[in-house]
């Protein structure tokens, strides 16, 4: 196999970003070059892994601390409202994702995007670069499930189908005219129109979905183009645990409790109600801080944890309580210990039922209807032997998927046969 320029775009919080780095680290373990295009928040410890870094516009932790931001996180509504309060913060950011797109395409041989640097796609066409649609969520339509911001409970054949394609237009429409006036003015090519970009998409050779097939069955009235890889984990990320191996080995292991880039607003409030929790269930707790900032400085029956990559923590907890991003929830499933969900928007509900299903999780908990006594009663319904051992099982299994090693293959049979 020939050495293949690779950029892989993406943008988010760390569990947008570390799959993607996951993903780069094993194409260059196959001495492809390859550059990751994220925030400069990222940039340091992409560049200590020996990876090309290119600068992408925008602070998603800082948005989040800005008034439509906290909205974003706590307004009213369903995912309906999330949606138009998302593309309200989205619209502006387009610009300058545009005026980027040139340097995550030019002179690169494949270019790996995410939905939301959906610029690439488009760019791509003007100088013919390969493209490879990669997104952590099945957000290809189908008749098996509705679609990932509707939940993606199983209504009817044609209600399910119907909900995917509500949920594409929903996403387009709002971007149409600036979409398309884009493409006319700037990159001369024909606007797409009312339809949008997701037909030319599925025709497209390769689209790789980095989730477990464990946790999600590959629809059958999927196209032959994509695949589902199987997550992708940094194993190879570094850390110090040696204070939290000392907490762990004081007592009986702990529960851990993290939201990652779902800033709360009242940290004293939501620290309180994890300790009252904590007393009802009996669990001590490492709680993770994620982008939160909290004044306690924790006890001895609540560890404060500073971002820890998950496979360093996840396998010594008793359980685990997320929000439900798809990057903490595949790292949760692979360390075959019980989970408790507490979605806050966006996909993070559809993974809750997911887990739900496949008999690993409790019984989600909004975070709108988060209280002691509700996440007592789900961390200590986590120590039900049945419960356990599916997860373990579950672990089991996903740990024996290889989804960085598929990803690999299926970008080099692109390249394969686009060089025949």
């Amino acid at each position: 196999m020939r050495v293949v320029r690779i950029s892989i775009s993406t943008v988010g919080s760390r569990g947008d970003v570390e799959p993607f780095v996951a993903l780069a680290r094993g194409l260059r373990e196959r001495d492809h070059q390859v550059a990751v295009a994220t925030h400069e928040r990222f940039r340091d410890e992409i560049e200590q892994m020996g990876l090309g870094f290119i600068p992408i516009p925008g602070d998603p932790q800082a948005v989040l601390t800005t008034t439509p931001g906290r909205r974003l996180l706590t307004g009213p509504g369903g995912n309906l409202a999330f949606a138009r309060r998302f593309l309200h913060v989205l619209r502006p950011w387009f610009r300058d994702l545009a005026s980027v797109t040139p340097t995550l395409v030019d002179g690169f041989d494949v270019a790996v995007y995410t939905p939301l640097t959906f610029t690439v796609w488009h760019y791509a066409q003007t100088c013919r670069v390969p493209t490879v649609m990669a997104s952590l969520q099945p957000l290809h339509p189908t008749r098996d499930f509705s679609a990932v911001a509707t939940g993606g409970i199983d209504r009817s054949p044609w209600l399910n189908r119907l909900s995917h394609s509500a949920s594409q237009q929903a996403f387009w429409q709002p971007l149409r005219s600036q979409v398309d006036r884009w493409r006319r003015d700037t990159l001369g090519l024909p606007e797409l129109g009312i339809r949008g970009p997701f037909a030319h998409v599925a025709a497209q050779e390769r689209q790789l979905f980095g989730f477990s097939p464990t946790l999600v069955t590959p629809p059958k009235d999927w196209p032959a183009g994509i695949t589902v890889t199987g997550a992708w984990h940094n194993d190879g990320a570094k850390a110090d645990t040696e204070t939290l191996e000392e907490f762990i080995a004081a007592g009986s292991p702990p529960v851990f409790i993290g939201f990652g880039s779902m800033i709360d607003p009242e940290p004293e409030r939501l620290i309180a109600t994890i300790r009252s929790a904590a007393r009802l269930s009996g669990h001590r707790i490492v709680l993770g801080t994620g982008w939160t900032t909290f004044a306690d400085a924790g006890d001895e029956s609540l560890f404060l944890l500073p971002y820890t990559p998950y496979g360093r923590v996840f396998p010594k907890m008793a359980a685990i309580v997320h929000h439900g991003g798809a990057g903490t929830t595949h790292a949760a499933l692979r360390a075959g210990v019980p989970q408790v969900v507490v979605p806050h928007f966006a996909d993070q509900g559809f993974w809750a039922q997911r887990l739900r299903r496949i008999g690993v999780a409790t019984p989600p908990l909004t975070r709108r209807n988060l209280d002691a006594g509700g996440l007592a009663h789900r961390m200590s319904a986590c120590r039900v032997p049945e419960l356990r051992s599916r997860a373990s099982m579950v672990g089991r299994m996903v740990r024996a998927e290889t989804g960085v090693e598929n990803a690999v293959a299926a970008i080099e049979e692109l390249v394969t046969r686009k060089s025949a």
